[in-house]
């Protein structure tokens, strides 16, 4: 299989680069286990990018294990270190590593990173795209590093380029008023509303950044909602809701992604690895394509940088290395390459856009590289305690908005006072 093939040519050009074939370890290989998130197609990719690795190096073994969705996996490791069995690697937002991190149980990384022989050259972390390295070093751990890049993607537009030109438009809206009035024309069309929309809460971050504003202050101890921002984007959603275009679907579900590759729904805003799922389901009928995610009018391009990266438990000298081993394999640039092309996931280093088979992929899929170039104007989530606990929160007031008739300003001004309480009780201050 091509894809296969892929990972075993990324293998091979990381044994030529001169990264050298370990030996079997004496007594046998070192054993790891890597808990994660993947389902279906990407888990298979995170499969055979594994196998790759054990070809590098015979002498460590990776055990991988589905925890469930991020929030489960996150149950799935406190549990763990409750009983005293993490796991070795996990995939992590960053507002959970700080929490695995207060418990002790991090590994840092920034010996592992510079170190001179098994770690980071210069060069190589001057390859990583900008803010990708950086973005696992918490300033509420002291600045340690605690997580590495490893599923990077940008929220972005799909569009069912058929639907458009049904209606008399040429191109994708590039913002959310023009998305508004391509949608009411569309929806009037076909009787129906055309826009699926869960509420999740990256995709309103995502809007609050797209209508100028941000997610939180500097230290990210208070939220952003209550804003000029936040009132825009709740508003825009409230307009969608009120003229026919938006539809809600289940959260955590592929109820918008079965929409569209049926052909009943205009437009999805998804991540952009949701691109390997709407490949297989869609093909090319309907013709459709991807765009960057909407500004509001006046606004700048922004989106939302997100994906968890991986952190290291704390276990042995032995064990800890070779996590690290894989990490290092993980993000080198044959292997970054070969698994955005599979997966939709984002090339964590710039050198991949100039290996020869990723270019011939973009030449040939050129809607693909719209993810790639929306790197310049994403953003993080913010990482700090307490935010896992302001998403539900969020997510709860979107449900509120898109359910009933209470003015935007009063489900701002609530969220607003409950998002700072959460944020408060994580860092174990009474807030009024």
């Amino acid at each position: 299989m091509a894809f296969a093939r892929a990972f075993v040519l990324a293998a091979a050009a990381v044994l030529s680069a001169g990264c050298g074939k370990a030996a079997p370890a004496p007594g046998g290989p070192v054993r790891i286990t890597l808990w994660h998130t993947q389902t279906l197609r990407v888990a298979a990719s995170l499969e055979d990018a594994v196998a790759a690795f054990h070809r590098v190096e015979p002498g460590v073994r990776i055990e991988l294990v589905y925890g469930g969705d991020y929030t489960q996996l996150f149950q799935k490791v406190r549990s763990g270190l409750e009983g005293g069995k993490p796991p070795d690697m996990a995939v992590a937002y960053e507002s959970m590593a700080i929490e695995y991190f207060d418990r002790g149980a991090l590994r840092s990384l920034d010996d592992l990173v510079s170190d001179p022989t098994d770690g980071l050259t210069p060069a190589d972390r001057a390859d990583f795209f900008p803010g990708l390295l950086e973005r696992g070093r918490l300033p509420s751990a002291g600045g340690k590093m605690l997580t590495f890049p490893f599923t990077k993607s940008v929220l972005v537009l799909y569009a069912n380029l058929d639907l458009l030109k049904a209606s008399g438009f040429d191109t994708p809206p590039r913002t959310w008023e023009e998305l508004l009035r391509q949608g009411e024309a569309i929806s009037k069309a076909r009787g129906r509303p055309c826009f699926p929309f869960s509420g999740d809460a990256s995709t309103l971050h995502g809007m609050l950044l797209a209508c100028g504003g941000g997610i939180a202050n500097g230290d990210e101890s208070r939220a952003l909602y209550d804003t000029p921002a936040g009132r825009k984007a709740f508003g825009i959603l409230r307009a969608l809701k009120e003229k026919g275009v938006l539809f809600r679907v289940t959260p955590k579900t592929e109820e918008d992604i079965q929409a569209f590759a049926r052909g009943a729904a205009a437009f999805i805003v998804r991540s952009s690895v949701a691109r390997g799922n709407l490949e297989e389901a869609i093909r090319d009928r309907p013709a459709w394509t991807i765009a960057a995610f909407p500004s509001a009018e006046g606004c700048p391009g922004a989106t939302i940088l997100y994906g968890g990266n991986l952190c290291i438990f704390k276990s042995t000298p032995s064990r800890e290395k070779a996590a690290w081993k894989f990490l290092k394999f993980f993000s080198s640039t044959a292997q970054t390459a070969a698994w955005s092309e599979r997966t939709g996931y984002l090339p964590v280093r710039a050198s991949a856009l100039r290996e020869a088979a990723y270019e011939k992929f973009l030449e040939a899929h050129p809607r693909n590289r719209v993810p790639v170039d929306s790197l310049a104007f994403a953003r993080p989530e913010p990482s700090a305690k307490g935010w896992q606990a302001v998403r539900g929160r969020l997510e709860d007031a979107v449900a509120r908005l898109l359910g009933g008739g209470d003015p935007v300003e009063a489900i701002l001004s609530d969220l607003q006072r409950e998002a700072d309480r959460a944020l408060a009780k994580a860092r174990g201050v009474v807030a009024p």
